[in-house]
């Protein structure tokens, strides 16, 4: 049972945090069909995406309101030079497939290829099987499986957008996904701030510790006498 959700299609929550999220794969596999059954809850036939279109969903986990923006491209050839553009500052990529079209998951190291050459080094993937509803497939699940594990993907789903199976839990887990670690990478960064202020302190301390390091605090530089010394020095001018 997840302990996230995502929320009704045009909430009025304000987000706490944005994320860039791109889905890739051929033209046909279902990618828009996917994002809008998530975020509304139902399922549309849609004409194949001409360049990208943008679809925001709304996830509440840990108290906090997550926004996924994505950018759904198109698979055709004669657009990936335009697709390749919106692969900057992905935190997440999803990467469709058709379970009934082996073409469209030979297809898959293609997409990847440009993700690692274009995307962020650190981008988060999720491999998706879509319609799973469909009684022919020409994937089997342990090609699915054995995929994600040799390129070393972050999560792995079968979906079916008609249905509506795990079309909500890709994004749900996504999110968690990208939220935890970049709630890890703040803490971080906070850690590393306060680490460089004490070190700053230190050194400060260091240096005014230097000044007075011939300071002796058990001598009473105000009682003594002048006569002792005098005599121990002579009448000198010079130094009386």
């Amino acid at each position: 049972m997840t302990n996230a959700e995502i929320l009704p299609e045009n909430t009025p929550e304000i987000p706490d945090v944005t994320f860039k999220v791109i889905m890739l794969g051929n033209s046909g596999v279902g990618k828009t069909c996917l994002a809008i059954r998530a975020g509304t809850d139902n399922f549309q036939t849609t004409i194949p995406t001409l360049g990208f279109e943008i679809i925001n969903i709304n996830v509440r986990y840990s108290e906090k309101i997550i926004r996924l923006q994505i950018w759904d491209t198109c698979g055709q050839e004669a657009y990936k030079s335009i697709v390749s553009k919106f692969y900057k500052q992905a935190k997440l990529c999803l990467l469709v497939f058709s379970i009934d079209n082996k073409k469209s998951f030979n297809d898959l190291d293609g997409w990847l290829s440009e993700l690692k050459d274009n995307g962020d080094k650190n981008v988060k993937i999720a491999l998706v099987g879509n319609k799973s509803d469909l009684d022919k497939r020409e994937v089997t699940k342990e090609e699915e499986l054995n995929y994600k594990i040799k390129r070393n993907l972050d999560l792995c789903f079968e979906s079916s957008a008609k249905h509506g199976d795990n079309s909500k839990d890709i994004f749900i887990e996504g999110a968690k996904l990208i939220y935890n670690e970049y709630k890890k990478n703040a803490e971080n960064e906070e850690k590393n701030k306060n680490l460089k202020i004490d070190k700053k302190i230190i050194k400060k301390n260091k240096k005014k510790n230097k000044k007075n390091e011939n300071y002796d605090e058990d001598y009473d530089y105000e009682e003594y006498d002048y006569d002792d010394v005098k005599g121990q020095h002579g009448s000198c001018k010079k130094c009386f």
